[in-house]
């Protein structure tokens, strides 16, 4: 979970199920020193583990570059990896993040309380 630590809480709920809360990480380690653009990619990652910088960048409203750069730098902090070999219409994905939402949920009967 390497990646993932600061950028998201990861825990245990009620049911034992893991839970998973976006909490604001270290902004430095995260955007770096010029921009908070990684810092609003993270924020897409919570709402799906999936991303593309054509997407990000159409979705914050910045340059595909910008988006590209900030993707490029949580790949190095090993927040996203890529999941296939394109060069062109890259695809990456938050798989830590994938697999918690993956889990099976963990439900109590109707009228436990």
């Amino acid at each position: 979970m390497a990646g993932l630590d600061g950028i998201f809480f990861i825990g245990r709920g009620a049911d034992g199920g893991r839970r998973v809360e976006p909490r604001r990480p270290d902004e430095k380690r995260v955007a770096g020193e010029s921009t908070k653009t990684a810092m609003r990619v993270v924020q897409l990652l919570a709402v799906n583990p999936f991303l593309t910088a054509k997407g990000s960048a159409k979705k914050l409203g910045v340059a595909f570059t910008t988006a590209q750069r900030a993707i490029e730098r949580m790949e190095r902090l090993g927040i996203v990896r890529q999941t296939g070999a394109a060069k062109r219409n890259r695809v990456y994905c938050a798989k830590e993040l994938l697999d918690i939402l993956e889990e099976p949920a963990h439900l109590a009967p109707a009228g436990n309380s």
